[in-house]
């Protein structure tokens, strides 16, 4: 559900809950064009015993009603892996070569073992955080808007938009001084005389 894999297991006496044990699950394989000489109930656990555990097929393949596939329903480890086919050898010592569907490929993370997501997307990932100074798009006209030449300035680049940054902030603090003093439409009124234009 929600793209979160939904595990169902028979109680156990004594049987505790942890999630970090889930390591088996249950998945439907579909063995496409299988002859139906293998098919009997013996030969299927061992056919499907190559890729896991066998636990039941459906109804449509016991009953033959649907002789296209075999469907198949097995428990597997979920760190191991998923073939797309098997090789097996038959009665008369030829190599068989089946194709193997699965249904559903259980996804789980490498880091922390977790199921329902891959590692890329671990949500106990910790993301490195690198802070980086940000560059000040039209620096050049904030600088004059407020009277910091910095064109003949030795400086560099990062103390230059340090001072800019300055002179803003103590124009912006000043604001807020006159805006608690007199209020908010007479403070508008002596933006001009800061040197703060719109």
């Amino acid at each position: 559900m929600d793209k979160k894999p939904v595990c169902l297991k028979q109680w156990e006496d004594g049987m505790e809950l942890n999630v970090s044990d889930l390591t088996k699950f249950s998945v439907w394989v579909q063995l496409q064009g299988l002859p139906l000489k293998y098919w009997g109930k013996g030969c299927l656990e061992k056919i499907v015993g190559l890729i896991g555990k066998p636990i039941l097929s459906d109804n449509a393949t016991q009953t033959r009603e649907r002789v296209s596939y075999v469907r198949y329903l097995i428990e597997v480890d979920i760190k191991q892996q998923f073939p797309d086919h098997i090789e097996f050898y038959d009665e008369r010592g030829d190599l068989f070569h089946q194709d193997i569907i699965w249904e559903w490929k259980p996804i789980f993370c490498n880091d922390c073992g977790g199921v329902g997501y891959r590692t890329d997307l671990c949500p106990n990932k910790r993301v490195k955080k690198v802070w980086r100074k940000k560059e000040i798009q039209n620096a050049g006209k904030v600088a004059e808007v407020i009277g910091v030449d910095l064109s003949d300035n030795p400086v560099p680049k990062e103390t230059a938009m340090d001072l800019v940054l300055e002179r803003v902030l103590w124009i912006i603090l000043i604001m807020c001084i006159l805006q608690l003093r007199m209020g908010e439409e007479e403070a508008l009124l002596l933006e001009p005389l800061l040197g703060v234009m719109e």
